[in-house]
């Protein structure tokens, strides 16, 4: 029921900015009566929406996570659980960025990746079917501006739409690109994700540029955690996803994310070889080796052919 009203809402909320699209036009967003019943129908509707309640609180406290390895992606420092591990996968996850999988024998999955973070000029623009190519214009641009400011990326709304709930949107005739850009963040932090539905986001201050999101899925009885992190330049947008199984143990680790504990020194062989080849910046030589530890120690071979598969692409032929 709640993922109907969420789509209900969602096609609402785009009518909503469509019309304000529309308005600026011509008076450059006044909102009249008329607008503001509009307006406090579609509050009201949020206001139902449960998945839209959660905001940022902040980290829980954590200890040094002892049953751990340590891991670093591109500068960030991860913990592993220190549990027998099935398969690593090594791969692209999307077309512009890398990714790492961690595959456990109890079934905990780890997911590492990066993308690139890609600046938004105008939330209004269109892509063409089958292609591609965006379209922008110079009112879409100038609304943006008007609602999110300069330097918009993705992660940006997300947060914002973390930082409030509906009972923030006002309805006035002055409120009018504040609601508006509530609205379109609400929009996006109203679609169902992959992981589960989120229980709980953590934010340890105000300006930092990381999150996580805690999420359960029903379906398949599993407690997920993402951690979403900007880098410093806001070039790339790092993400880290937990999964662990019904009643796992040890899943405060993630709150330990890229906090500076002393680092285990007892981690395998073929982890540290790992490290070695993902740090190298594509040297097939450090992946060959890491391949050859691998197996010696008893990663699955489907997952070895998968890294063999990504080596002939994407590393140098030494």
């Amino acid at each position: 029921m709640n993922k109907l009203i969420t789509r209900i809402t969602i096609i609402l909320v785009v009518g909503f900015l469509v019309k304000t699209f529309i308005n600026y036009r011509y008076d450059e967003g006044y909102m009249d009566s008329v607008d503001m019943q509009i307006c406090m129908g579609l509050k009201e509707g949020l206001l139902k929406d449960t998945s839209l309640h959660p905001t940022f609180q902040q980290f829980p406290k954590t200890t040094k996570p002892t049953d751990s390895y340590i891991f670093y992606w591109h500068n960030t420092k991860i913990y592993l659980p220190k549990y027998d591990i099935k398969g690593v996968y090594i791969g692209g996850l999307s077309e512009s960025g890398d990714g790492l999988i961690f595959v456990y024998k109890n079934n905990i999955k780890i997911m590492i990746g990066d993308d690139k973070s890609m600046p938004i000029k105008d939330i209004f623009a269109t892509t063409e079917i089958y292609s591609d190519k965006t379209t922008t214009s110079k009112i879409g641009t100038e609304m943006t501006r008007k609602m999110f400011g300069k330097n918009l990326t993705l992660m940006d709304i997300t947060m914002y739409g973390y930082e409030h709930t509906p009972d923030d949107i006002k309805c006035t005739s002055d409120s009018y690109w504040d609601d508006a850009s509530l609205m379109f963040a609400f929009a996006l932090k109203g679609i169902s994700h992959g992981l589960g539905d989120t229980k709980a986001v953590y934010r340890q201050s105000p300006n930092d540029d990381v999150y996580i999101d805690k999420m359960y899925k029903a379906k398949d009885k599993t407690t997920n955690y993402e951690i979403r992190k900007m880098t410093a330049d806001k070039s790339k947008l790092i993400t880290i996803a937990y999964m662990f199984p019904e009643n796992a143990v040890n899943q405060d680790l993630v709150f330990a994310f890229d906090k500076n504990y002393s680092a285990d020194t007892d981690r395998p062989k073929w982890l540290e070889s790992l490290q070695i080849a993902i740090s190298s910046n594509g040297s097939k030589k450090a992946l060959d080796n890491y391949i050859k530890v691998a197996k010696e120690a008893g990663i699955s071979q489907k997952s070895i052919n998968n890294t063999i598969r990504f080596s002939k692409i994407f590393f140098d032929k030494e």
